[in-house]
């Protein structure tokens, strides 16, 4: 009988024949921009990212926040969320999730048989390590039956892996100077590769305006031919206990997962089912609910309430 490897060796021979941005850094080997390749293997796999409904999200800060923040909220309506970020802290897994409240649990993490699984039925040569998660996410969330996923790109947008996605929504959260070598040395710049996540017809919610970035999103967006919302006309809800009425960088995280939201209501069909958890509870423990640690997570520290939203 033919050795069987186990999940430790697949997981060590992924990182070796697939580099990593965190081994490599942005070598020809690790980073593979583009996406003719990504487009080739979904298709190979019988193209798992037309099986479910998703939303996208790409940005410079606060991305795995809005991720864990509407994952959460999402889980809370009903509905059974695939959660795609990275990178890992401790587990390979931790990059792809299922987040829902059948059984009363929260969210699971693609089990290591399923890994393995993928692995020995669909390795390629030649995809980078983040073409090849990318590709594992997207099987595992149409084998879950996932009603909706929520995607994080990589790096940027217009030539990131995920894009080939045609999402309910598109996100984007604040823009800074990230990856300079690669997306521009502008925060113009870089908010027109990340832009580039923008579909013809797809809704697209930018986290606020600014001088600098706005008329890009304006340009792309009327080039593109999608809606274009900026989330500081969303008034959303406070959490008043926590006191997040201020404009701060964690408010604006907040801001764009509500208005979010309030967009997706008209995007994903209702459930006849009542919600399992009140989204200001869901929100409120979005870290737990997501496994997502430190996005949006609240600790009680010798008498004091931390907010933990670390990029």
């Amino acid at each position: 009988m033919r050795d069987v490897p186990s999940y430790q060796a697949q997981l060590t021979a992924l990182f070796e024949r697939h580099r990593s941005v965190s081994q490599e850094g942005f070598s020809p080997a690790a980073y593979k921009p583009g996406l003719e390749a990504m487009a080739a293997y979904d298709a190979d796999l019988g193209y798992p990212s037309r099986a479910f409904r998703s939303v996208h999200v790409a940005g410079t800060n606060g991305k795995g926040t809005v991720c864990s923040l509407l994952a959460a909220s999402l889980a809370a309506r009903g509905y059974t969320v695939g959660l795609y970020t990275s990178p890992h802290l401790l587990d390979f897994r931790e990059r792809i999730k299922c987040v829902d409240f059948s059984g009363g649990g929260s969210f699971r993490m693609i089990p290591e048989q399923d890994v393995s699984e993928f692995l020995s039925r669909h390795d390629r040569d030649g995809l980078s390590f983040f073409e090849l998660t990318t590709g594992m996410a997207f099987w595992w969330f149409a084998r879950q039956r996932v009603d909706v996923a929520v995607v994080e790109t990589g790096l940027g947008g217009r030539l990131d892996s995920t894009n080939i996605l045609r999402p309910e929504l598109g996100v984007l959260t604040g823009i800074g100077l990230d990856h300079c070598a690669w997306l521009g040395n502008t925060r113009a710049a870089i908010a027109a590769e990340k832009a580039g996540i923008f579909k013809p017809g797809v809704p697209a919610l930018v986290w606020g305006r600014d001088a600098e970035t706005a008329p890009v999103f304006a340009r792309v967006a009327a080039a593109v031919g999608c809606p274009l919302h900026f989330a500081d006309d969303n008034p959303g809800w406070p959490l008043p206990e926590e006191g997040l009425e201020t404009p701060t960088r964690y408010a604006q995280n907040l801001r764009t997962a509500q208005a979010a939201l309030a967009l997706l209501s008209a995007c994903l069909p209702p459930l006849p089912t009542p919600q399992p958890l009140s989204e200001t509870d869901a929100l409120r423990r979005a870290a737990s609910l997501t496994g997502l640690r430190g996005r949006w997570e609240w600790q009680r520290v010798a008498g004091c309430t931390l907010l933990l939203d670390i990029a």
